[in-house]
């Protein structure tokens, strides 16, 4: 077995034709079904949720830049395609900025010399470590990017969907890539404190709907700085199986208000009394 990243080879772009299976995000995000991204909205309520769903979220640099940190990662030649190297520091005169708008109007990304580099050394750094060698591997059954989409549970039909950067079919188990500022400060509080658990549980589900086999999740955190250490994560199914009861529990709520069964559940009408704490 060959890691991905030594097994893509260069590719003809012009007539490279499975790659738009993987560039979905247009219709991944304009799914009406629930990710996991969505939980927090619906946990403080279904009108929150609403907004959240209804807003026009707006991409960022750092959006398009962590996500072409994930192809230049796992899929090189999706990469090479949508971004292009600036040919120009800023965009002040009329040639830089007729070159830069011609560029946008053809969907690409700008990148500059320092971000590319940084791009590159995150590359290098992720797959320097042999853990990730060993295991972002291609097997008969393996996938990248991909988007799954799953009811919840025959008792509770939720439309949901994930988004997992390689999983591994045959062997069963599935790897998310982030990056972080400082890779020390990434331990089992800051797992939970960023509900990297959540997602584990919430991926684990749709997997386990659509194959009906237990995968083992893995978070590998690529850090943003030299020497662009990698520390990897195994969230334990103890761990899920105690995560899951507030999904559910969230799921069923959003289940409830969108059939009609129970109205919006918002802020308490009455004022609510703060009595003197203890330590007071």
């Amino acid at each position: 077995m060959k890691g991905i990243y030594d097994y893509i080879p260069d590719i003809d772009l012009e007539n490279f034709k499975p790659l738009d299976v993987y560039d979905n995000d247009v219709a991944y995000r304009n799914s009406p079904s629930i990710s996991n991204s969505d939980l927090p909205f619906l946990a403080k309520s279904y009108n929150h949720y609403s907004g959240y769903k209804n807003s026009e979220s707006k991409k960022t640099k750092a959006m398009d830049l962590g996500t072409l940190t994930h192809h230049l990662m796992l899929q090189p030649q999706l990469f090479y395609r949508k971004a292009v190297m600036s040919e120009y520091e800023e965009f002040r005169t009329n040639e830089s900025k007729a070159w830069r708008d011609a560029v946008l109007a053809e969907k690409k990304f700008i990148l500059k010399p320092d971000e590319a580099k940084l791009l590159n050394d995150l590359r290098d750094g992720l797959w320097s470590k042999k853990w990730i060698i060993d295991n972002l591997v291609t097997t008969d059954k393996f996938a990248i990017e991909q988007d799954i989409y799953f009811e919840w549970s025959d008792e509770l039909p939720v439309p949901s969907r994930g988004k997992l950067d390689y999983v591994n079919y045959d062997k069963g188990y599935w790897i998310d890539i982030k990056t972080a500022a400082e890779i020390d400060e990434i331990d089992i509080r800051n797992i939970t404190g960023r509900s990297y658990n959540r997602q584990a549980t919430f991926y684990n589900q749709g997997l386990f709907r659509l194959t009906g086999k237990v995968f083992t999740p893995y978070f590998a955190f690529v850090e943003k700085h030299y020497p662009y250490g990698v520390k990897i994560f195994k969230i334990s199914e103890d761990y899920m199986e105690r995560t899951k009861p507030r999904i559910e529990k969230t799921l069923q709520y959003y289940w409830d208000c969108y059939n009609g069964i129970i109205e919006e559940v918002g802020y308490a009408e009455e004022p609510i009394e703060v009595q003197a704490p203890e330590w007071l």
